[in-house]
């Protein structure tokens, strides 16, 4: 089963039109399960879900609108509280960098602010890296004027 590209937009006319070419006429389409909910869900790995998937999938992909909003049925996750508490969290670091920017703390600053990029992963490898950065934060900062 040949697996979409990740960035294709679930449009059907472009898909029926890009699927011939690249895989043959009469190919299927699955869809992978995301790792980390089948993780969630006990299974050490990835299941091949079929078409018959696709009508949730478009749903999902057009609830992309309410990212952010109260209606956001993810938004309540434990994962995105901390992101957005995470960018909150940022943006206090940054003031509080340029306020005590010098040319001769310069590289600390970009260091510093470049800390974020260590949170990435999925679910509990996110919240693991977060606290992996808060401490790394916490430690920078003891040195930077205030």
């Amino acid at each position: 089963i040949a697996q979409p590209d990740v960035t294709e937009r679930l449009d059907d006319d472009r898909r029926e039109r890009g699927k011939a070419p690249r895989f043959g006429g009469g190919s299927l389409v699955g869809y992978d399960q995301p790792h980390f909910l089948t993780c969630a869900l006990g299974m050490d790995r990835k299941i091949d879900l079929g078409p018959w998937t696709r009508p949730a999938i478009v749903a999902l992909a057009k609830g992309k609108r309410l990212r952010g909003t109260k209606l956001d049925p993810f938004g309540r996750a434990h994962v995105r509280r901390l992101e957005r508490e995470l960018l909150a969290e940022y943006r206090t670091v940054v003031e509080r960098l340029c306020s005590g920017l010098t040319p001769s703390n310069h590289s600390e600053a970009v260091r510093i602010a470049s800390l974020p990029d260590i949170v990435r992963g999925y679910e509990d490898r996110k919240v693991l890296r977060a606290t992996e950065y808060r401490s790394e934060l916490e430690e920078a900062l003891v040195s930077w004027p205030q």
